[in-house]
């Protein structure tokens, strides 16, 4: 007669306790020390002996336990002996465990990745819960991959290479992240940032019907009206002789500052960011 016993306190094995070796154990009736103990779980062959006071044990390795289905598992259990009898026992045990989260944090403090940015360096961030200290980040952006490591606090952080940065198209790009845990269970995700590293075309209006500001219209307040293809709620800066306004890009893709009469000087530029475009002088 064959015995199982209780496998892990109560036959549920949960991540932590798929992490470490399991003992599979028993007692056998009937049969001699050193008679043969098989047993088997999935896939995977497991071999002892009787002891001495009938009992059995086998030790069940992690690396085992990873390859079993989540779920129902059945251990079954043979003793045979020098003359060949068997006897036979099973016992069922489940596998929980969720899988360990991933997340990754905003990119670049806006997800947009400009022309300055895709030339240099860029580091990724995010976090982990329920994936072991030292447990291998993967990173993939745009094909390219890159490897981490899970910290004490469960974050990860890698940096993306110049070069690769600059392999990066413009438009849509995903991001995605795994870890795994160590037994076995592995949790994706992922983020979608925008690669914009065209300057945004901008254009300055006639400021007149003839373009040149005469002393009447020196008096007035001068409105600058200009389109761009930059995204609408984009910031644009006029300056003028030395004074700063700003407008804000609308959807159809205009702009438009005005100027106070009395600011009104001799150099014009309007600017979107850092690319000055157009110069009108009076």
């Amino acid at each position: 007669m064959v015995s199982v016993n209780t496998v892990a306190g109560d036959d549920i094995l949960n991540n932590a306790e798929q992490a470490v070796a399991q003992i599979i154990s028993g007692q056998v009736s009937g049969a001699s020390p050193g008679d043969t103990v098989t047993v088997k779980l999935g896939t995977h062959v497991l071999t002892g002996i009787v002891l001495a006071d009938g009992s059995w044990n086998v030790a069940l390795d992690p690396a085992v336990t990873r390859t079993l289905d989540r779920g129902a598992n059945t251990i079954f259990v043979t003793v045979t002996d020098a003359a060949g009898n068997t006897g036979a026992a099973s016992r069922a045990i489940t596998l929980v465990g969720v899988s360990p989260l991933i997340t990754i944090n905003t990119v670049s403090g806006d997800d947009i990745i400009s022309g300055a940015e895709k030339g240099a360096p860029l580091t990724l961030t995010g976090s982990t819960q329920q994936a072991e200290t030292g447990q291998t980040v993967t990173v993939t952006l745009a094909g390219q991959s890159f490897t981490t490591t899970v910290q004490a606090d469960g974050s990860w952080s890698l940096t993306v290479p110049a070069a690769a940065m600059g392999n990066l198209p413009d438009g849509a790009v995903a991001i995605t992240a795994s870890v795994t845990d160590l037994s076995g269970n592995t949790g994706n995700t992922s983020r979608t940032i925008t690669v914009d590293s065209q300057a945004p075309a901008l254009s300055i209006d006639p400021l007149t019907a003839d373009n040149i500001i005469n002393a009447a219209e020196s008096g007035q307040d001068l409105p600058i009206t200009g389109t761009t293809d930059a995204q609408p709620g984009q910031t644009v800066t006029v300056t003028l002789n030395g004074q700063t306004y700003q407008g804000v890009v609308q959807s159809d893709g205009t702009w438009s500052v005005t100027v106070p009469a009395a600011n009104v000087a001799h150099w014009l530029t309007a600017r979107y960011g850092h690319r000055q475009r157009e110069r009108c002088r009076r």
